[in-house]
């Protein structure tokens, strides 16, 4: 015959012995329990286009490689330009650890003024003896305008 059941793992890393019994028989599974291996990051921005004064959500995720969430990772997050067209959290590079939901959550603020693209990096970091190596990086890119729009007239022969 066959029998279904469903197991729920604890939240602990370790062996976790099942056992089945039927009719007077028996059979035991060992079944081990690991902590899930951060080995991606994903990077996300809310708004991407700003204008003067705008703010942008940045979301980074950490996943396991079967795309759940891990949480207690730490990540890098940084623009590029020294803080010119803007920053994280008020600095060009700010640290912080995942929640529960694998995700670190910052703000962008643009500077005003500020025109072009600027480039963000969101990187899952791994320790090592000596500091902190990058594991993974995600990069997108926000686009800044001016919020005023100044519209030339078309002249035509």
């Amino acid at each position: 015959g066959r029998a279904c059941t469903t197991f729920t793992a604890p939240t602990d890393p370790g062996d976790a012995t099942v056992t089945a019994t039927s009719n007077g028989y028996s059979d035991t599974a060992t079944i081990e329990i690991r902590t899930p291996v951060a080995n991606q990051i994903t990077l996300a921005a809310s708004p991407v286009n700003l204008g003067n004064g705008s703010t942008s959500s940045l979301t980074a995720t950490v996943l396991d490689e079967r795309g759940n969430p891990v949480a207690g990772k730490q990540v890098r997050i940084g623009v590029d330009g020294d803080g010119q067209q803007g920053t994280v959290n008020g600095a060009e590079v700010v640290q912080g650890t995942t929640n529960a939901a694998g995700k670190l959550v910052v703000t962008f603020t643009k500077v005003n003024k500020a025109v072009g693209v600027v480039k963000v990096r969101a990187e899952l970091l791994k320790p090592v003896e000596n500091g902190d190596d990058v594991a993974h990086s995600a990069t997108l890119t926000l686009n800044l305008f001016a919020t005023r729009f100044q519209y030339l007239p078309v002249i035509q022969k």
